[in-house]
């Protein structure tokens, strides 16, 4: 699957890109792998990409409102203001993310890991952090988190 492909069939109405197959007996997760795509500026609200690889993606200013992004790769990914309130990101590697101004207010972020991410003039607003790693993180005021 490439950008095009996605965002052509998010327009038709499809919201779940992850799914679930059987491979030689055994369960397979199968998840979109875009890793250093442009989806900047998109509205993909409500779309399901759990466990997708977006690693190293350009999502600035997208609107990822109430996503499915349980278990996604977005490590040093480019998430200036992208708009995330609501959206699941449990156990989402956002390891090196730039998460400038970023809405994340309502996000499910437990268990994800936000080492080396910066969250500075995020909106982290009844955000779930419980388990998050927040190893060397910028924090929203810019204190760093040790």
């Amino acid at each position: 699957m490439n950008v095009a492909s996605l965002l052509e069939q998010h327009a038709r109405g499809r919201k779940t890109f992850t799914r679930l197959a059987v491979r030689k007996g055994k369960f397979v997760v199968q998840a979109p792998n875009l890793p250093g795509c442009n989806l900047s500026k998109v509205n993909l609200w409500e779309i399901g990409l759990a466990k997708a690889c977006l690693k190293k993606s350009n999502l600035s200013e997208a609107n990822f409102m109430r996503a499915d992004l349980n278990g996604a790769d977005l490590s040093e990914a480019n998430l200036w203001k992208i708009q995330l309130c609501k959206a699941n990101l449990a156990g989402a590697n956002l390891s090196g993310a730039f998460l400038g101004g970023a809405n994340l207010q309502g996000a499910q972020l437990s268990c994800a890991n936000l080492s080396r991410a910066d969250l500075r003039g995020a909106n982290l607003a009844d955000a779930d952090l419980r388990g998050a790693i927040l190893d060397q993180t910028i924090m929203p005021d810019g204190s760093l988190h040790a």
